[in-house]
């Protein structure tokens, strides 16, 4: 009997349970995959030096000419901070920061449990009891709560989450062509719709981000420019509806499967922080990070060559038994947990104080509405067949 390679990113099998493979390649040394042209980098030391080492960055400078088929995803992408390096990523964040303040963030958090218990209520009403909690309350959330951020009207938002669907389909090693055409089309659709709002704010500001960014460009139009605007709008629309949806649906998963721990976290509503980490580290929904070496750079004993491409497993540095106690373990109060799902360095997720504020609100308010949720067995869980993303197709509950 043939067999399988250790390493076949394709396999319906491996996108489903990536785990299992994780712990054996972690006990080799970092090796090149052909069909993606990358190196492949699973083990926690080396993910963590990556991630913060500016040897390596995003993305090559060679590269901004690339993928001639996709303007307006390139558009989109240019000025995006997360394809930026320092010095013009340093001058941004900084922006973006000034506007989207912690105390800002705060001050979203009555919003957030407003948006949490209407959809609750509404699920109560079903008399069947059961839902497909990714579609009917994880994804609604998180779009909710950046578009009141941002400042999107109510008239555009029924659109943003398959726009951010289709856009993030296009981070995939081989992304298909019809995923390049409709991941096109969203950009396209996507960036004129925040062209639009940053239009309406600069006459009628509001409070909101667009507003105060739209304010900003009114008095230097180069600091930001309106790409940087509509880049960074829809890298937050799309990294804050993405993560914190799928942790939402990972984590409720991982919850259902584990009611030893979900009951310890019933007892203790304390632990409610630390189960949030917990969940994002246990499956972690954005699990692959690209990254190109800027220069020649030796890491953990491998060199790297300028322009060599490195695939970055952050969800197999979550499960490191170098770095974690029973990494495979699912334990809602672990600590410490040092886990790597928001990223690292100059990278790190802007949007990782709002995620937790939002998952912090939501877990204690869904765990005391429905103390008999439970996976539904008629509609098995689902995952995407992704590599950069692992999260699920669906997640149907009784409750």
């Amino acid at each position: 009997m043939k067999q399988k390679p250790p390493f076949e990113p394709e396999d319906p099998d491996f996108q489903r349970d990536p785990y299992p493979v994780f712990a054996e390649l972690r006990r080799r040394p970092v090796f090149f995959h052909e069909p993606w042209q990358q190196w492949i980098v699973t083990r926690y030391a080396d993910v963590d030096r990556i991630l913060r080492d500016r040897r390596f960055g995003r993305v090559l400078p060679e590269q901004e000419a690339a993928l001639p088929q996709l303007p307006s995803f390139i558009r989109i992408q240019s000025r995006s901070l997360m394809e930026l390096e320092p010095p013009d990523h340093t001058q941004l964040r900084r922006l973006v920061q000034g506007v989207f303040t912690p105390k800002h963030v705060r001050q979203l958090e009555a919003g957030i449990a407003a948006h949490v218990d209407e959809l609750l209520d509404d699920l109560d009403a079903r008399p069947e009891r059961r839902a497909d909690l990714l579609e009917d309350f994880a994804q609604p959330i998180p779009i909710r709560v950046i578009a009141d951020l941002l400042g999107i009207p109510g008239s555009d938002r029924h659109r943003l989450a398959g726009w951010s669907q289709d856009i993030i389909a296009l981070f995939e090693p081989a992304p298909s062509e019809a995923a390049q055409r409709a991941g096109e089309r969203a950009a396209a659709e996507f960036a004129e719709c925040i062209e639009r709002c940053v239009e309406v704010k600069t006459s009628e500001p509001e409070d909101d981000l667009l507003s105060r960014l739209a304010a900003l460009h009114r008095e230097d139009p180069n600091v930001p420019t309106l790409d940087e605007i509509v880049s960074n709008a829809i890298l937050l629309l799309n990294a804050g509806h993405e993560a914190v949806a799928n942790v939402i649906g990972n984590g409720l998963r991982a919850l259902c499967l584990h009611p030893d721990e979900r009951r310890r976290l019933e007892r203790d509503p304390g632990l409610g922080a630390s189960a949030v980490e917990e969940m994002m580290r246990w499956d972690t929904p954005v699990p692959l990070f690209d990254r190109f070496a800027l220069e020649d750079a030796e890491v953990g004993g491998h060199t790297y060559r300028r322009g060599d491409g490195i695939a970055v497993y952050l969800g197999s540095a979550n499960r490191d038994p170098e770095v974690f106690d029973d990494a495979e373990r699912f334990d809602v109060g672990r600590s410490p947990n040092p886990h790597v799902a928001f990223g690292l360095g100059t990278h790190f997720c802007l949007g990782a104080p709002l995620g937790r504020l939002e998952l912090n609100v939501i877990l204690p308010r869904l765990l005391a509405r429905w103390p008999a949720l439970q996976l539904d067995d008629e509609r098995p869980a689902r995952f995407r067949p992704a590599n950069v993303f692992h999260v699920l197709d669906g997640l149907w509950c009784r409750y």
